[in-house]
C-alpha cells in the first residue's frame, strides 16, 4: 500500500478549484461590502422611519396609512437584518472551510 495514491486526488482538486475556491472568494469579496451597504440603508431607513408621522401628516395620510407603513418599514428592515446574518453566516463558513483544509493539507 506504500507509494500508492488515491485516484480521485486530481477530481477532488478540480472541484475544490471550481467550486470552493470560486464561491468562498465571492463570499469574501462580497460579503462585506454587502453588509456595510445594508448597514447604511438600515441606518436611512431608521431616521426616515422616526419622522414618519411628521411626513404622514404633511401629506394628509390618514392613521391607518401610517401604520401600515409602519408594518411595511419593519418588515424590509428584517429582511435587512436577514441578509446581514446570512452575509455574516456566510464568512464564518469560510473561515471554518479554510481551517479545515488548511489542517486536512497539514495532515
Amino acid at each position: 500500500a506504500r507509494g500508492r495514491t488515491w485516484r480521485g486526488w486530481p477530481q477532488t482538486l478540480q472541484v475544490f478549484h471550481t467550486q470552493v475556491v470560486l464561491s468562498s472568494k465571492a463570499v469574501l469579496q462580497h460579503c462585506p461590502a454587502a453588509s456595510t451597504m445594508l448597514a447604511d440603508l438600515d441606518a436611512k431607513v431608521a431616521a426616515q422611519a422616526d419622522s414618519i408621522w411628521d411626513t404622514a401628516k404633511n401629506a394628509g395620510k390618514t392613521a391607518k396609512d401610517v401604520k401600515q407603513a409602519q408594518a411595511t418599514i419593519t418588515r424590509n428592515r428584517a429582511c435587512i437584518a436577514q441578509a446581514r446574518t446570512s452575509g455574516a453566516q456566510s464568512l464564518k463558513t469560510v473561515d471554518s472551510s479554510y481551517q479545515k483544509i488548511k489542517a486536512a493539507l497539514l495532515w
